[in-house]
């Protein structure tokens, strides 16, 4: 990760990246400035070079630091011994310094505000799309629970509490609950959509932002290393002027040589940035989640468990997709000759981003299964992933959990693409030297059906007793019952 990847992060870094930007653009300005109102100077000599000089000093404190400020100060003291330098001199520093240094900013002008451009744009549609989950969350609870309602009125008739109803009121009031029920799942399921697309919205403009950074210190690095260019050009152009000018030139030189661009854009990150903050992933919260919202327990059940299992498959989904991400990325990194670089920068980057998403689906998933486990009371299921997972409420009770994964941690999974924290493959070779030294660690009872959909899973019914070999840290366990083996939930299952 980059100096400032790390120090200029979310609005306020962008807005400070900004300023730093345009500060050093104008800084160059005024440097080509200089060069210019230099050159018409030489004709006017050493009047004109001292009151030139003075202006020059008063740019050196101007937003400077590190070498660069060092040697801008030592030259802006050098003009006002140059009061002898002739015509040619002018002219060299007008064609050679002041016209290049203005194509230099205008060029990188035009190549900073295109990816600002991109984070704006990319920053207004996570804006927009977070709001609309707002939206679709508020609507899918109250869908919740008005089927919630309907099932209560119904009950309390059964029951044979309130006002006495008809037969016929009764189907209507099925019928209601049939198409309520039809509802909530509907909003449920674009609220779900909508989460997923404000997701990986946030990792667009979190792409966007991470470019603009690179750009912006490889723009930077480009503005110091081109302005040490100038100055070391001007001392030559002094020192071929005159022999009077060798002591000022000498002096120039020996300042210029001391820049460092990469030592100077630390500096800035250091000084004017500030550290960056783990990402927030916002998590999928549902009604039937949060133990406090009054719900039948059967149904709160039910409908947990069918979360799960949807929640499972969507999960299992994305890891198939991030497969063929990683396999299109071992192409390309076997094979260079497919794509250009910025090619595999992009498919490395979808490769973070499916692990993001994986990471938030997991997340959500394990907040599911510690809701059934709460409410069928059995122990609480653990995860790789449970201590970076904030819960709180808004001003209107509602849940909302975010997941905040280190950046050392996440930096650890995107050091290198190829390594997958959710693979647990393993090879031929491999296979019987691990099965053959199993141990049986505890032993576990089956609480709910889970039917094994890959070659290394375990399809478990209730009741069934399994051997337990393995226990992996994201929420996976191998064993072995009825002879077969392979992995299966531990939300599943009860250790006896």
């Amino acid at each position: 990760m980059d100096k400032f990847e790390q120090c200029f992060w979310e609005q306020k870094g962008y807005d400070e990246l900004r300023k730093l930007c345009r500060q050093g653009s104008d800084f160059c300005k005024e440097v080509a400035n200089i060069l210019n109102e230099r050159s018409k100077i030489e004709q006017n000599y050493a009047d004109q070079l001292t009151k030139l000089s003075n202006k020059a000093s008063k740019l050196g404190g101007k937003d400077l630091s590190g070498t660069l400020q060092a040697t801008w100060e030592k030259l802006s003291k050098e003009i006002e011994n140059e009061a002898e330098v002739h015509k040619t001199l002018g002219y060299q520093l007008h064609n050679e310094g002041y016209k290049q240094m203005k194509a230099f900013v205008e060029g990188q002008s035009k190549t900073r505000k295109t990816v600002e451009a991109a984070v704006e744009k990319s920053l207004k549609a996570f804006n927009d799309k977070v709001n609309e989950s707002v939206r679709a969350k508020k609507n899918s609870y109250s869908k919740a629970k008005e089927v919630e309602t309907l099932h209560e009125q119904l009950e309390e008739f059964r029951l044979g509490r309130g006002r006495p109803i008809s037969e016929r009121d009764v189907v209507k009031l099925e019928g209601k609950i049939k198409k309520a029920k039809e509802a909530s799942s509907k909003t449920d399921k674009e609220y779900r959509d909508i989460y997923k697309k404000t997701e990986r919205t946030r990792l667009e403009w979190e792409a966007s932002m991470s470019k603009c950074c690179q750009t912006c210190q490889k723009l930077e690095e480009e503005r110091i290393d081109h302005l040490k260019e100038i100055f070391c050009l001007y001392s030559n152009m002094l020192a071929a002027v005159t022999p009077q000018l060798h002591q000022i030139y000498e002096n120039i030189q020996q300042e210029s040589s001391k820049i460092q661009p990469v030592e100077d854009v630390i500096l800035m990150a250091d000084t004017k940035g500030t550290p960056r903050e783990p990402a927030e992933q916002i998590l999928y919260d549902c009604f039937e989640e949060d133990l406090e919202n009054n719900m039948n327990f059967d149904r709160r059940k039910e409908i947990l468990e069918n979360k799960i299992r949807v929640m499972t498959a969507e999960l299992e989904k994305e890891k198939n997709a991030k497969e063929g991400i990683k396999t299109l990325l071992e192409t390309y990194t076997d094979n260079p000759e497919y794509t250009h670089q910025e090619g595999q920068q992009d498919v490395a980057t979808q490769w973070k981003h499916a692990t993001a998403v994986i990471d938030s689906l997991q997340a959500s998933l394990f907040k599911l299964q510690c809701a059934l486990a709460n409410v069928c009371g059995h122990d609480k299921p653990t995860h790789q992933l449970m201590d970076y997972i904030t819960t709180t409420r808004d001003k209107q009770g509602v849940v909302q959990s975010v997941l905040r994964i280190p950046l050392d941690r996440v930096a650890g999974h995107s050091h290198d693409p190829l390594y997958d924290p959710h693979d647990t493959h393993i090879t031929d070779d491999e296979f019987d030297d691990e099965f053959a030294a199993e141990t049986v660690l505890c032993q576990c009872r089956v609480l709910y059906e889970f039917i094994g959909e890959q070659s290394d899973q375990l399809t478990i019914r209730p009741g069934e007793i399994i051997n337990v070999t393995e226990k992996m840290n994201d929420g996976w366990w191998r064993g072995e019952v009825h002879d077969m083996k392979g992995f299966f939930p531990e939300s599943y299952v009860e250790q006896i």
